[in-house]
């Protein structure tokens, strides 16, 4: 049996890293340039003097690998953070690499000065954004609440995107780890996220993005019902055509409507139709009937109150 050697395991492994820095072109990388400059993409060819990145906006870029100070293959967060080091300092700053021994951080996240600390120098580093968003929506706001991060914040900001947002926009701010964002339309969809001002100035990245929908409002009962009696059937009994004009829905579709009668056994439902009419059949002449017709929406709400008649 051949004995596989300490070193032999590190050149596997560096194989094993090669290969799927290789394989894994289909991710996101980030390109450090010796400006400063940092771009985001993926890596669709390269050679020994130069590559080409596919950015985030789908554009292609050449890059001469003159030009390059690194390459980074796996997911980086680019927001500033805290680092606590264990001689009681404290540093804000941006990390931009580790490797076994050290990691590298940034003043600037734009510029190429750059600084390392050995992992026994760090007690632990800490994100500067917001977490944990939460949302709970009523028909007309939605209530947000999140955790803090470590550092100091002067105050929080809450962004907001609607269906006919292009893009994010401000809807407030505040200095508690709570807000409510009011006077939003009903039964709509939207997609939220909070960013940490800190007392230096500085804005974090956003939190975790949340998709929050409205309530429904229920819909409005129809109107009043009008009733035409037929002539009774070689049984005695009777039908009864109930009709009412159509209801509305303040945030979206009525759908159908569900007829319910109220007899001496009790309430029951009778049909459930999408006209504005319906036929009752089968009862005596002289017994009394009271109908109720309530309206349902496209989601499935009903409303609340009913348009009632009784026949008999």
């Amino acid at each position: 049996m051949r004995i596989i050697t300490k070193k032999w395991r590190f050149i596997l492994a560096s194989l094993v890293v090669a290969l799927l820095f290789v394989s894994g072109q289909g991710r996101s990388e980030y390109v450090f340039l010796k400006d400063g400059a940092i771009i985001q993409g993926t890596i669709t060819a390269e050679s020994a003097a130069k590559i080409t990145l596919r950015k985030k906006d789908n554009k292609r870029e050449v890059i001469a690998r003159d030009n390059i100070m690194r390459i980074l293959y796996t997911q980086l967060y680019m927001g500033k953070v805290y680092v606590q080091k264990t001689d009681g300092r404290g540093v804000a700053c941006y990390m931009v690499d580790e490797d076994q021994e050290t990691y590298t951080f940034r003043s600037e996240i734009n510029s190429p000065k750059e600084f390392t600390l050995r992992r026994d120098q760090v007690l632990f580093v800490a994100r500067r954004n917001p977490s944990g968003l939460e949302g709970k929506a009523e028909t007309d706001r939605i209530r947000l609440a999140w955790l803090p991060p470590y550092n100091q914040v002067s105050e929080y900001n809450i962004y907001l995107k609607g269906p006919k947002d292009s893009e994010y926009r401000k809807v407030g701010s505040t200095g508690s780890k709570s807000y409510a964002v009011r006077e939003l339309p009903s039964n709509t969809e939207f997609r939220l996220h909070v960013t940490a001002t800190a007392r230096e100035g500085d804005e974090s990245l956003p939190s975790n993005e949340i998709i929050v929908t409205t309530k429904n409002i229920r819909p409005n009962p129809p109107g009043e019902i009008t009733v035409e009696k037929g002539a009774p059937g070689t049984d005695g009994t009777i039908t009864a055509t109930l009709r009412w004009p159509a209801a509305s829905d303040p945030d979206g579709r009525i759908t159908g409507y569900t007829v319910y009668r109220q007899t001496e056994q009790g309430k029951k439902q009778e049909a459930k139709v999408t006209a504005t009419e319906y036929t009752a059949r089968g009862f005596a002449p002289t017994e009394r009937n009271r109908f109720e017709v309530t309206s349902t929406d496209e989601r499935g709400d009903e409303s609340a109150d009913a348009a009632e008649f009784t026949v008999g």
